[in-house]
């Protein structure tokens, strides 16, 4: 009797973090949107060259901010890493919901910012002037503008709350999570 034994094959075993673009690109949002709601929030204490200066520099921040999370969407659903859900079964609704929410929020942000500059023009340091659409006004950007200020309280709320739930599974839960969207020493 002949009898081979092999070695059982061994489970494919699922990253343990994100991929480098992907941490990028997280990392890249949070600074941009910290500093641009910072920012925003102290502008009123600046006098009013340094106001129309911070304007443009948010405006441009915003263009890449724009940019980066159009990225992000695109990189997610084509080529980023996808990692299970590490939470308990009662919390994948919740998770699911979140990351959903941390995706389109700052889309509509980006694109209230595009609405306000579009609804009454800017001049952007001085050098490129962007002209008022057709049927834009002062009114019009400042109710997009108020708009654009609430979507950016509820935005840096929901990050919030991302950021101490990441810290929950660090400290409490200590299973590794905030380990995936590390960069690699």
């Amino acid at each position: 009797m002949n009898v081979s034994v092999t070695a059982p094959a061994k489970a494919a075993v699922a990253p343990s973090r994100y991929d480098a673009v992907t941490i990028w690109l997280h990392w890249t949002i949070v600074v941009l949107v910290a500093a641009q709601w910072l920012g925003a929030e102290l502008i009123d204490f600046a006098d009013r060259p340094t106001h129309k200066l911070y304007w443009s520099i948010h405006i441009t921040l915003g263009c890449l901010f724009a940019a980066v999370v159009i990225f992000h969407v695109i990189w997610r659903m084509t080529a980023g890493r996808k990692l299970p859900t590490s939470n308990e079964e009662g919390w994948k609704l919740a998770t699911a919901a979140m990351h959903m929410l941390l995706y389109w929020i700052p889309l509509i942000l980006a694109l209230l910012g595009i609405g306000i500059v579009l609804a009454r023009g800017w001049s952007l340091f001085g050098i490129v002037n962007i002209p008022m659409m057709p049927g834009g006004s002062r009114p019009l950007s400042r109710e997009i503008h108020e708009i654009h200020e609430w979507t950016a309280h509820v935005l840096v709320f929901l990050a919030t709350g991302h950021a101490l739930a990441a810290l929950y599974h660090r400290y409490a839960l200590k299973d590794g999570v905030l380990r995936r969207m590390q960069f690699e020493r």
